[in-house]
């Protein structure tokens, strides 16, 4: 998390990503789930294709909603955690269609 915050100071990207992926690769060992383990390749793979589109710019909402993923976490409260990864998965979903949207209309213009 701490990694996350530093980076979300600056505007290097590929600093973004690479403590967004840390973040995410932390849950995952965390989770002692060796499917999610194996599986970790591909959603590292997908996880960085779409950060190349959606970083740079890591903003204040994006931080503190893994905040309320990792708190859940720690505080033991399973329900908790979910509806704050899914909060997060929805963000991302809209912070993608987002910048897609935008290099299309660059890429028209």
């Amino acid at each position: 998390m701490q990694q996350l915050l530093r980076a979300s100071i600056g505007p290097d990207a590929t600093a973004q990503v690479e403590a967004d992926f840390a973040f995410h690769a932390a849950l995952l060992d965390a989770a002692h789930n060796e499917l999610l383990t194996r599986m970790a390749t591909v959603i590292e793979t997908g996880m960085r294709l779409r950060d190349r589109y959606t970083h740079g710019t890591l903003d204040d909402k994006a931080v503190d909603l893994h905040a309320k993923v990792l708190l859940a976490i720690r505080n033991k409260r399973p329900r908790a955690a979910h509806t704050a990864m899914a909060a997060l998965i929805d963000q991302s979903i809209v912070d993608t269609a987002s910048s897609a949207a935008a290099q299309s209309t660059d890429s028209t213009s």
